[in-house]
């Protein structure tokens, strides 16, 4: 099985380091019913290029007929389009976390699921799914998962004026067996060469596309991690993100055709007008004559003037976080959308941060959300004293993130809630620092109930919804368990504590 998680953005990579995929399976799919992956390491996703999920890499061993009623044996095919580092086991690297005991396990049911992905502050970034409500039956039927003759095929989502359909309807999806798409014959990462529509396959992938402002021009560097049937790069600009860009380089920028080998490309434009924030889109030209964007941006030290007063202090990291959680504004004077993604949240403060923590004259920083880095930040924009309801919420919601970012002195266990519960309970928790996580309950005469290993949690604080530990008030075995008093041990590394539910009925 396979997941794949594609960056929309054409001009910001997203780091999925803490952030989160909850799944919910229906009973009767052969799959866990409740597990959530956390992803504990820097994954990063390029601009409008994808991350793949997969049940497990290690590649099966498939029979072919040589002739005469001969079998061979060979690993199905993978080329090197897909780098491994946007290849990601779920059972080498989260099997703890989904509960999987084999490579063979199943990590979504075939008969119905939803997949809620969330990032590092807990804010829902897509959901996914015919599955929506435990217990129910489900909204709509998965499309079909192979072809007449028996293929593989993919389930793609469709797109309408660029913007992905709601995942959670039916219209939204399509089996590619039902589509254009043929098998494909190279360029495969995995599968077989009669699959439909190969997980994972994305063309030429893009890596870094950065920029940097010298006098009156601006120097272009981009970093392609793989190329395919690449014959070159066009290099547009244009004084606003949606206006008409304009080419600058009047001949194609040569590509390397088809490697799997890193590739780095630069190009000057000297045609910058001074004081104007250009916007910079990268296209790729194949040798069909077919051209598509790799990636789109603006200088990241003129973005990050949210207010618009020309310059960047803290009261652009306060205005950004005020809009936290909210589309991108349609007023061109004061943007928090710094990393122009469409939405506002904590990765344009973390983009504003990146420009208020750069040395003097050097680009700007890629620091990594903390608590004690927003502190001092955050007692200077009190120290304004600015009555502004909009400066006063951003300070609310650096405080909020800040909080949820925080490392405690201490691992602890908090009481669980509801309690007493029925059907379900959240039990928080704290950790100092990093550790593998582990939940056991008991019945009164101590026999294990239900054991749910977390897997490796990184340090901070486990205390909402999104966060905390879940037991639906079920047994290992799925059935609803009685009435009365339970206990739970939590164990995280060397800490262990205690604690009492009750489930009523």
């Amino acid at each position: 099985q396979w997941i794949e998680v594609f960056n929309c953005s054409e001009s910001e990579a997203v780091s999925m380091e803490n952030w989160r995929l909850e799944i919910r399976n229906r009973r009767d799919g052969g799959a866990r019913l409740k597990t959530t992956l956390i992803f504990n390491q820097a994954l990063l996703i390029p601009p409008r290029q994808t991350v793949l999920l997969l049940s497990s890499t290690e590649r099966a061993i498939k029979p072919r007929a040589v002739g005469r009623g001969l079998v061979s044996s060979e690993p199905w095919p993978a080329s090197g389009h897909l780098p491994e580092a946007y290849v990601y086991s779920l059972y080498d690297e989260a099997a703890a976390q989904l509960r999987m005991t084999s490579r063979n396990d199943k990590v979504l049911s075939p008969n119905g699921f939803t997949l809620t992905l969330k990032d590092m502050a807990d804010q829902v970034v897509d959901v996914i799914g015919n599955h929506h409500v435990e217990g129910k039956p489900v909204a709509w039927q998965l499309p079909v998962s192979k072809s007449e003759a028996g293929a593989r095929s993919s389930m793609l989502r469709r797109y309408v004026d660029g913007d992905a359909v709601d995942g959670r309807k039916a219209e939204a999806w399509v089996s590619a067996a039902e589509t254009h798409l043929a098998a494909v014959q190279n360029g495969l990462y995995y599968g077989d060469t009669t699959d439909i529509s190969t997980p994972g396959y994305r063309g030429s992938m893009l890596s870094t596309f950065e920029m940097t402002a010298t006098g009156t021009s601006i120097e272009l560097t981009w970093k392609t991690a793989s190329e395919a049937n690449t014959a070159g790069f066009y290099v547009l600009r244009c004084d606003t993100r949606d206006g008409e860009f304009m080419a600058c380089n009047d001949s194609l920028i040569t590509g390397a055709g088809t490697t799997s080998t890193p590739r780095t490309y630069t190009y000057t434009d000297a045609k910058k007008t001074a004081g104007v924030a250009y916007w910079y889109r990268l296209e790729e030209e194949s040798f069909a004559g077919v051209r598509q964007v790799l990636a789109k941006r603006q200088l990241a030290f003129a973005k990050a003037d949210v207010n618009g007063d020309g310059e960047i202090n803290v009261q652009d990291l306060v205005f950004a976080a005020a809009g936290n959680g909210q589309p991108a504004p349609r007023a061109k004077k004061q943007n928090p959308d710094v990393n122009g993604d469409g939405i506002v949240n904590p990765r344009d403060v973390q983009a504003v941060l990146g420009v208020l923590e750069a040395k003097p004259g050097a680009a700007p920083a890629h620091p990594r959300l903390t608590a004690n880095l927003l502190k001092p930040w955050i007692d200077k924009a009190k120290q304004l004293n600015i009555p502004d309801a909009t400066f006063q919420r951003g300070i609310r919601e650096l405080e909020r993130l800040a909080t949820a970012l925080a490392i405690p002195k201490e691992t602890a266990l908090l009481p669980n809630y509801p309690n007493p519960f029925n059907p379900e309970t959240w039990i928080p928790y704290e950790l100092a620092e990093a550790v593998s996580v582990t939940l056991t309950f008991y019945d009164v005469r101590g026999r294990v109930v239900r054991t749910l290993a977390l897997g490796h949690r990184p340090a901070g604080v486990y205390r909402t919804k999104a966060r905390a530990a879940y037991w639906d008030g079920r047994n290992a075995q799925g059935e609803r368990v009685a009435s009365g008093v339970y206990f739970y041990t939590f164990t995280a590394g060397d800490f262990t504590a205690t604690g009492k539910l009750v489930v009523r009925k």
